[in-house]
């Protein structure tokens, strides 16, 4: 087996699906290496055992193919015929005894892409003439290593990811929602830069510590089912694409199937966001909901009338929005309404305003302002 191979354990108890992968159509050079588990616990797999799976292809169409057993894990490698058809494929793989009885049958998926979807082959290009690279696979790409050295072999293709500031090194981990997007994460792009031999098997498949990220060009994404084409996504929790309705985010281009979209990668796409929240952290609205009761002791022998009023935490800067707080008592509200109709100014200082009266009211009036600051 070579270190391109998918690596994962199933539980012998769960019937749904426990995993999802994603292949492009018609590889070959990818294998399977399963271990069953009973309730998180590893399954002693008896040597009079075998094994097989079942691909139940998107055309309704069927393949069963015979696994080899290893110790206690189910290896196959992936032939044409595995791959031959875009779509979503049901695996299942049944671990049968020495009498064909059945003992278990987990289940997992695979996501087959066309290869104008799903990367082609790294080394899929050609020359043209001098000045010219003609690739049939999507994206630009920078090869950068997990953070985590990715232990387990896990296939992350397909998230956005984003550097991991916590490393002194240029390390790359998924994006958790909260950080800026610096790509996706790709089986094998169009182009790759700072992508020496070292980082690769003697099958050429990048090693596992180590992914491509697309940052230009279309790329393939996991999403929640819920992107639509021409509308916008940005990251979720886990990474994956969810819906942006701020207007900002990547524009989605196809989708691919239920799991999957396709995205045009353009840095000022998350910049847009960027700044949104930028603007929106710099913007702090203070000061809601403060209130000032005006009574009826005016200042000045004819009009305009003047009074202060104290309001703490008014500051000479603010330009509050403020309107009349009524009384539950019906007459006496339509004598506040009335005397408030008279004022026509407020005029903030320092802990107080100022207020200004064409008449002088007789009757107390009790205001609410709303104040908005910005840094």
């Amino acid at each position: 087996m070579n270190l391109s191979d998918f690596r994962f354990t199933l539980d012998i108890h769960e019937t749904r699906s426990q995993k999802l992968f994603t292949v492009r159509r018609w590889d070959t050079g990818r294998a399977l290496v399963i271990t069953l588990a009973e309730h998180g616990v590893p399954y002693v797999i008896a040597p009079d055992c075998h094994a097989e799976i079942i691909f139940y292809k998107p055309d309704g169409s069927i393949l069963r193919s015979i696994c080899q057993i290893d110790g206690d894990t189910i290896q196959y490698e992936f032939t044409k015929r595995t791959t031959s058809l875009t779509g979503q494929v049901l695996c299942e793989v049944r671990l049968l005894d020495s009498m064909e009885r059945l003992l278990t049958s987990p289940k997992f998926e695979i996501t087959v892409y066309s290869t104008i979807y799903n990367y082609g082959d790294a080394t899929e290009s050609e020359i043209i003439n001098a000045n010219t690279v003609k690739s049939a696979n999507p994206g630009y790409s920078e090869v950068a290593m997990w953070s985590d050295g990715n232990p387990n072999n896990e296939d992350r293709t397909g998230y956005f990811v984003c550097f991991d500031t916590s490393r002194s090194a240029a390390m790359v981990r998924k994006c958790d929602g909260n950080t800026d997007i610096n790509g996706v994460s790709m089986m094998a792009p169009g182009f790759a830069s700072n992508a020496p031999r070292d980082k690769f098997d003697n099958n050429s498949a990048l090693l596992p510590q180590f992914c491509y990220v697309g940052f230009l060009g279309f790329a393939p994404i996991i999403d929640n089912g819920t992107c639509t084409v021409n509308g916008r996504c940005k990251s979720a929790a886990d990474g994956t694409a969810i819906p942006d309705d701020s207007g900002g985010g990547f524009l989605v281009v196809e989708r691919i199937d239920e799991k999957h979209v396709l995205l045009f990668l353009e840095q000022s796409a998350d910049m847009i966001n960027k700044l949104s929240k930028i603007i929106t952290d710099r913007i702090k609205a203070i000061g809601s909901h403060l209130t000032a009761r005006i009574g009826t002791q005016w200042e000045g022998t004819q009009a305009p009338f003047s009074q202060t009023v104290s309001v703490p935490g008014m500051l000479e800067t603010d330009k509050p929005v403020y309107d009349v707080l009524l009384s539950d008592d019906y007459e006496t509200s339509l004598k506040e309404e009335e005397a408030f109709g008279y004022m026509f100014d407020l005029i903030p200082q320092k802990d107080k305003v100022i207020i200004k009266s064409h008449e002088k009211t007789e009757v107390d009036v009790t205001i609410q302002l709303e104040v908005a600051r910005y840094e």
